[in-house]
């Protein structure tokens, strides 16, 4: 547990600048977009939460390919460091940065709103559907990226983030409205779904990293 808390807060300490500019990019893209179009203030949530998965991704994307540039990786494999203790602390920290991030943006989504008097289109049960949603796909990536390299994953992300923005704007056409309506009413039970399925991804990051050091 001492070497997981250890891992965590010296990836912490290496992103935070990139994570404090991010947020704040993000923060004033909301404000830009309010005070040009007006119209879309009311919508700022659902931009808020296409921003944040782009947020999130870059936040793992940064969390990886740093270590991978700089062979941080192997010198951490020389110490008394156990693999499953890597990916906890890696899976925790991207846990830890991507809801910050995702919290804290929608937190200025709704000063704003507040301030311009207008309704927020993300409620309680929005939010955590997206922010499911968001672990889920970033545990995709840092499972990637884990196992087969930073390089590789970055598409995964991309395919993932495509394909689920093309269902949210033809929710309709497509005939899933009843879906959508389930995982809103549901969105506990979705958020335990996804934390079984980010355990699930991390045991076989850790499966996945024990035979290519044995074998490769």
């Amino acid at each position: 547990m001492v070497n997981i808390s250890r891992l965590v807060l010296k990836d912490v300490m290496l992103i935070w600048r990139f994570f404090a500019l991010l947020l704040a990019g993000e923060v004033l893209l909301m404000l830009v977009l309010a005070l040009q179009l007006t119209g879309l203030r009311s919508q700022l949530g659902s931009i808020a939460a296409i921003a944040a998965f782009v947020g999130g991704f870059l936040i793992c994307f940064r969390s990886t390919a740093t270590e991978e540039k700089n062979r941080a990786l192997q010198f951490i494999k020389m110490l008394p460091v156990s693999t499953p203790e890597l990916v906890v602390a890696k899976f925790a920290v991207n846990i830890v940065l991507v809801t910050a991030n995702f919290a804290l943006l929608f937190t200025a989504v709704a000063l704003g709103a507040v301030l311009w008097g207008v309704q927020s289109d993300i409620g309680a049960a929005e939010f955590a559907s997206a922010l499911a949603g968001q672990v889920v796909v970033n545990a995709v990536f840092v499972s990637t990226a884990m196992a087969f390299g930073s390089e590789k994953a970055i598409w995964a992300p991309f395919a993932l983030l495509f394909v689920l923005f093309n269902v949210m704007l033809n929710l309709d056409s497509l005939g899933l409205g009843p879906v959508a309506a389930f995982v809103l009413e549901n969105s506990a039970r979705i958020c335990v779904v996804a934390a079984l399925l980010v355990v699930l991804m991390a045991w076989a990051t850790k499966v996945a990293m024990a035979r290519r050091r044995t074998f490769g």
